[in-house]
Formats: C-alpha cells, sequence, structure tokens
C-alpha cells in the first residue's frame, strides 16, 4: 500500500487506528496457538480431578472460540485502512478474547482442590501467566487485553476467596491485577508512540521524495530551457563573430579598428555569459570528461597571460606572472589541461571585473608534492559575512543591478565543481577592501609523461574544407574566415547539396558541419553520409552546435566526433581543425 497521507491530517489517524489494529491481528496467530496449547495442557494437566465431562465441555468451548478468532484474523487481512468496517472486526475479536478469558476463569470452578497444593498453585501459576502474556500481545488495542484478563482473574480471585484456606490469596491477586493492568497500559503507550512516530517518518520520507521528484523535474526543465535558449542565442553570435574575424583583416584605420573592437569585446561578453550557462549545463548533465595527464605548465599560462592581458591593460591594472619555485618550463603538474585552464580562466576574469585599481598576480609555487596555482588581486574583496555564499550558483559581490558585464555570478561555482571532479583541493583568503587570493593545489607531475597541453596553431592552413550550415549568413562568414586562412572552401546548405558537389569530383581533407540542418537532418547525419560518399570512415568531422541538452551532446561524443559550442572562437576552430587534419594523417 503506498500512503500519500501528512502528518496530523485525517488519512494519517485513521492509517495510524489500522496500524494498531493490524498488529494485535498480526500477533492473532500466535495467541491462538499458544491459548490452544495452553489449555490442552490444563485439561491433562488437571484430568486426574475426575471431572472429565466438564473438562472436555471445556475443551470445545475453547476451541470454538478460537475456530471464530482464526476466521476473524482471515477475514481481516482482506481489509485496508480506508475500510469503514476494522473497527468492527477489531471489537469482534475483543469479543472473543473475553469470552477466552470467561472460559479460562470457569477453570478454577471445575477443577479447583483447596486441599492440593499443587491444584491451587498450578492455576494461579498458569492464569496469572497467560495475563502476563496478554500484556504483550493484546496492549496495541487494550480493550482485547482487558476483556480476556478482567474475567480470568476475577474469576479466579472469586474461587479463592470462597475457600477458607485460600482466601488470604485473593486480595493478593487483586494487587497483581491492578499492577498487570497499569503494566498493560504503559506498553498500550509505548507501542502506540512507536507506531506513530514510524507513521510519522514514513510521511515525511514521502514528503521528501515528493520534494526531491520536484526539485529534479525543476533542474532538467532547467537544462533543457538552457539548451534551447543557449542554441537561438548563440546562432547570431556565431555569425557575428565570424564576419568581424573577416572584417578585422580588412579595416585599417584606428578608428575603425577601435569601433571593431568594442563590437568584439560586446560579442565576447555575451559569448562568455552563454558559455558559463553551457559549462553549468554540462556539469549538470555528467558530461564533462575528465583527461588527466602529466603536462608542461608554461603554455597553459602563455595563453593565459595573451588572452587577460589587453583586458587588464584597458583597466589600467597591472597582471603579474609570478613562478616563485623555478622557470617556468620546468613546471610540470598532473591534472586536465583543459579543465584546469577553465578554472583559472574564471578566477582571472573574475579578478579583472572586481579590480578597479592595482594588481593583479597569477602565481605557481612548488609546495612538496604539489604545485599551488592561485589569482591574487587588489580588488573589493569579500566580506566575512559574503565569503560562505561565493560558491551558490548565481550569487554575486556588490552586483545588486545584475550588471551582465560583470557576468551571472557562476564562475567561482564552476571552479568549485570541476575542483571537486579532479580532486584537486580549492582555498581562498580576503579581507573586504583589500582584494582576495584563490588557490587551486595540483599534483605535480611525472616529467617522462609530460607533454605539450596546446598544438602550436600555424598561420596558415593548407587544406579542403566542407562547410555544411543551412544558414546562408554563417555559411559565408565561415567560408570567408576560412579562404583567409589558406583553406580551400566547399560549401553546402544540406546534406543534398554536399552530395552534388561530391560527385562533380570535390573531396574534402575536413568536414565542418551545424548540428541541426533542413529536413530534420544533422551534422552528424551529414558527416556519415560523406564520409560513405567518398569511401572513408576516418574522414576528419566537426560538428558546430548551439545545443547544450545532454542528449544532443552524448549523441555527438557517441558518434566519435569533434564538437565545438556556438560563439565558436576563430583561434579555437583553426587549432581543431589543425588537431584532427594532424590524427588523420598519423
Amino acid at each position: 500500500m503506498d500512503e500519500t497521507y501528512s502528518i496530523n491530517d485525517d488519512a494519517f489517524e485513521k492509517q495510524l487506528a489500522y496500524e494498531k489494529i493490524k498488529l494485535l491481528f498480526d500477533n492473532a496467530g500466535l495467541i491462538c496457538i499458544g491459548t490452544a496449547i495452553t489449555f490442552l495442557a490444563m485439561a491433562i494437566l488437571f484430568w486426574h480431578s475426575g471431572a472429565h465431562l466438564s473438562l472436555l465441555l471445556w475443551l470445545a468451548c475453547m476451541a470454538a472460540i478460537l475456530l471464530a478468532q482464526t476466521w476473524m484474523l482471515f477475514q481481516f487481512r482482506q481489509l485496508t485502512a480506508d475500510d469503514s468496517s476494522i473497527h468492527f472486526w477489531a471489537r469482534l475479536f475483543a469479543l472473543g478474547s473475553g469470552l477466552n478469558g470467561v472460559v479460562l476463569g470457569v477453570l478454577p470452578w471445575i477443577v479447583m482442590d483447596a486441599s492440593s497444593a499443587f491444584i491451587v498453585i498450578s492455576l494461579i501459576v498458569m492464569i496469572c501467566g497467560m495475563v502476563s502474556a496478554a500484556i504483550g500481545t493484546n496492549s496495541a488495542y487494550p480493550m482485547a487485553f482487558f476483556a480476556f484478563a478482567t474475567p480470568s482473574i476475577l474469576m479466579l480471585d472469586a474461587r479463592l476467596a470462597i475457600e477458607e484456606d485460600l482466601v488470604a490469596y485473593a486480595p493478593l491477586l487483586l494487587i497483581y491485577f491492578i499492577a498487570a493492568s497499569m503494566a498493560s497500559m504503559h506498553f498500550s503507550r509505548l507501542v502506540n508512540g512507536s507506531i506513530e512516530k514510524g507513521l510519522q517518518n514514513k510521511a515525511l520520507l514521502k514528503a521528501l521524495e515528493v520534494k526531491k521528484e520536484e526539485a529534479e523535474r525543476a533542474n532538467r526543465q532547467k537544462t533543457r530551457f538552457l539548451a534551447a535558449a543557449s542554441h537561438d542565442l548563440r546562432q547570431p553570435i556565431h555569425a557575428i563573430d565570424l564576419f568581424a574575424d573577416v572584417l578585422e583583416q580588412k579595416l585599417k584605420t584606428g578608428e575603425q579598428q577601435q569601433l571593431l573592437s568594442k563590437m568584439r569585446d560586446s560579442v565576447g561578453a555575451m559569448a562568455s555569459l552563454l558559455d558559463s550557462l553551457l559549462d553549468m549545463s554540462k556539469l549538470d548533465a555528467g558530461l564533462v570528461h575528465v583527461e588527466r595527464r602529466s603536462f608542461v605548465l608554461a603554455t597553459l599560462i602563455f595563453n593565459l597571460q595573451e588572452e587577460f592581458l589587453q583586458q587588464a591593460n584597458d583597466k589600467y591594472l597591472q597582471l603579474n606572472i609570478a613562478i616563485d619555485a623555478a622557470p617556468l618550463e620546468h613546471c610540470i603538474i598532473d591534472s586536465d589541461p583543459a579543465l584546469l585552464e577553465n578554472m583559472l580562466r574564471n578566477l582571472l576574469s573574475n579578478a579583472i571585473k572586481y579590480t578597479a585599481t592595482g594588481t593583479i598576480t597569477l602565481r605557481c609555487k612548488r609546495q612538496d608534492d604539489h604545485y599551488a596555482l592561485s589569482v591574487e588581486d587588489s580588488g573589493i574583496g569579500i566580506a566575512a559575512a559574503e565569503q560562505g555564499k561565493i560558491f551558490d550558483e548565481f550569487y554575486q559581490i556588490d552586483n545588486p543591478e545584475r550588471d551582465r558585464s560583470r557576468g551571472l555570478g557562476l564562475g567561482l561555482s564552476i571552479v568549485k565543481r570541476l575542483c571537486l571532479l579532479l580532486g584537486h583541493d580549492l582555498s581562498f583568503t580576503s579581507e573586504a577592501g583589500r582584494g582576495s587570493c584563490f588557490s587551486i593545489c595540483v599534483p605535480a607531475g611525472s616529467k617522462a609523461e609530460a607533454i605539450e597541453t596546446m598544438p602550436i596553431v600555424s598561420l596558415e592552413l593548407d587544406a579542403k574544407v566542407m562547410v555544411i550550415d543551412d544558414d546562408s549568413a554563417i555559411l559565408e562568414g565561415m567560408g570567408r574566415m576560412l579562404s583567409a586562412w589558406g583553406c580551400s572552401v566547399i560549401s553546402a546548405e544540406s546534406i543534398r547539396e554536399a552530395t552534388a558537389l561530391l560527385a562533380d569530383g570535390l573531396m574534402p581533407d575536413v568536414i565542418v558541419a551545424d548540428y541541426r540542418l533542413r529536413g530534420h537532418n544533422t551534422g552528424v547525419d551529414a558527416i556519415r553520409t560523406v564520409r560513405e560518399m567518398v569511401g572513408d570512415a576516418h574522414l576528419p568531422g566537426i560538428i558546430i552546435t548551439g545545443d547544450t541538452e545532454p542528449a544532443r551532446m552524448q549523441e555527438i561524443k557517441k558518434a566519435g566526433f569533434e564538437m565545438l559550442h556556438k560563439p565558436v572562437k576563430p583561434v579555437r576552430l583553426r587549432a581543431l581543425i589543425q588537431f584532427v587534419l594532424k590524427q588523420a594523417s598519423a
């Protein structure tokens, strides 16, 4: 039965009553068997008293009552908590217990012999023993206990009271009855309290499951929303970025370059916001794959310095690289290069956003068998009261107006989750008005296994690139950009157009396809079709997508294709094209 009641409502009270009565009937089988064995043993024990016919009638009455109670047990097992007749069956069972008590109380009147100490003691011990046993078996439903105990004890007490030699036992038996009644009531309260607490815990667990399901459903809806919104927003940003890269090579005057720079800054800010959302979506979906290895830190540090130096200069900040232990080229660490760069990029981005004047230092310090990579700034710092919240999603300090130039408040949350994923310790110190320092502790790597973290990107690409995208603006922008890099571009808006071009003898070295194409086709379908046409199952393929839906990312990953998310940074696309071409020729 799957209860959905809440604490203190009518359903809970009904279930509580049912559980008490159910416990009584759960014990009913044991009660009936124990009673039958005891009554039979007593009849055998007192058979020598000579009242054979009375004892046989006594046993027959007992058997009839026990059979009736057994029938009641089977009837009750067919009921549920919602059945209004459960109380009727409980009272009927209590009536059976009362009749059993009367039958038991009759026994002293049949076999009592005041001159036989054995009979007197046996009767007192057996009847009191059965009453004591009933404390445990019937106390969930006190009416059943008192219905059984009252006639059995009082009828024995009355029989003792009429015997001059046994009258002294009568008050002692009454004292026992009072003590047994008190014990029964206390035990009943304990049993009822245990049942009530069990039901309360069950109700709380049910409520917790409902809340958990609601939270998980809301999280799935959030992921789907981010995936849909991310694709729709990335498409135009991707096109703008492609044309901006081409335009940069055409503009000559300083004023034109300055305007283009401001435009690219705005596009970059939008892309950064979407990248943060994408990172969180991938972490939520469990799609962040860790590839730990030993590598030289130098390339990663220089990449970050190149990326953030201009941003720091634009705010008149000084960006320092501080290596305390050894030349940077000798720093070999064990981590995932891409994820570690992501974390340091988030920390540097935050430092620049929250520092108005002074310096920002990216430091690498050797500590035994680890390196401490830290980002230190002289910015606004973090008050002690705020320090427990800074790793929460969408939490920002000193940004009540939600200025989007300062991000979404996801950077530190991403850093913390990636550190947990990689097993790196994350720590920070900060003081309001004095700045902050965030440190990531990374194990030292093996020099023998160390590899470079990034491929060297050449200025020219000598490759035939087939671009498949149903957005003509993106297709044109991508064609212009690839041509500027020295590529021969084969452009197609659909799989059909791509196969037609292949039929004319055009053979690509690499395919770059958008995920969403016309006619419910995908980039995965397009690359597979081209591979079949050219007869090369290993022809390099790159999927470009604005989707962050976990199912999409899993599909592309399973297909074995490289993937870039919109808006694509030209340097990343160029590096990836070189990488897949190098892999194909290896």
